[in-house]
């Protein structure tokens, strides 16, 4: 469902170096220099803060993307209770703006609604930011007969496999287009803009192309949109 990068991974160094280009399945490669941090579960969020001061001894500005998520309003907050960092949410929906006001206690300054498959929204986003966190995700929604035709197969005719659930995502909100063009968008807008540090938040089994969570975006008929 999303890319586990490696804290070597991704260099947001100088202007002359090319951007980071993850491949579909392993998002990993072996830049030496990093200014990025990668997080594979929540529990480590109440480390954000450290990661990000590194090297830093001023408030920072701080773009937490997919801020309307259940992770990413968790970042949002705990950056906002801190007098040390000056946090902004980047959300997709209008449901999503008034979940970050409520539950985030974000006013209209610290809230830009925008789409992450949008490289102009997320280059205007970006401008003044020290730190990007990354909490951006495809979310699936489950297909209620499909679990019907699932337990059917076991229950009644009791085969040894048989199958699992099908999904459906929003338009324009399938693994392919927000956990690898849509990461790799941010991360490209994030070396134009200066960003000092990124904080890539992953999904367990990122680099598992078998992984459930990594093939549930995959298309019967031709097999695109997983991985």
């Amino acid at each position: 469902q999303a890319c586990l990068v490696n804290p070597a991974s991704v260099d947001l160094g100088g202007a002359d170096r090319q951007a980071w280009v993850p491949p579909p399945r392993r998002c990993c490669s072996s830049s030496p220099a990093t200014a990025a941090v990668a997080v594979s579960s929540p529990r480590t969020m109440n480390h954000l803060s450290l990661l990000l001061l590194v090297a830093s001894g001023s408030a920072l500005k701080v773009l937490v993307t997919g801020a309307g998520g259940r992770t990413g309003k968790l970042v949002f907050q705990q950056l906002k209770e801190s007098a040390s960092f000056a946090p902004v949410g980047l959300v997709r929906s209008k449901k999503a703006v008034k979940a970050l006001r409520k539950v985030g206690g974000a006013d209209d300054a610290e809230i830009v609604q925008a789409d992450v498959t949008d490289g102009a929204a997320l280059a205007a986003a970006m401008a003044g930011c020290d730190s990007v966190v990354l909490c951006t995700s495809a979310v699936p929604q489950i297909l209620p007969f499909s679990i019907a035709k699932v337990l059917f197969k076991k229950v009644v005719l009791r085969r040894a496999e048989p199958g699992r659930p099908k999904f459906k995502f929003a338009p324009g909100g399938t693994p392919e287009e927000v956990d690898w063009l849509g990461a790799k968008l941010q991360i490209d807008a994030a070396k134009a803009a200066g960003v000092k540090r990124f904080v890539f938040v992953s999904s367990m089994g990122g680099t598992q192309p078998d992984n459930f969570l990594n093939s549930i975006g995959k298309s019967d008929e031709d097999g695109s949109g997983g991985d």
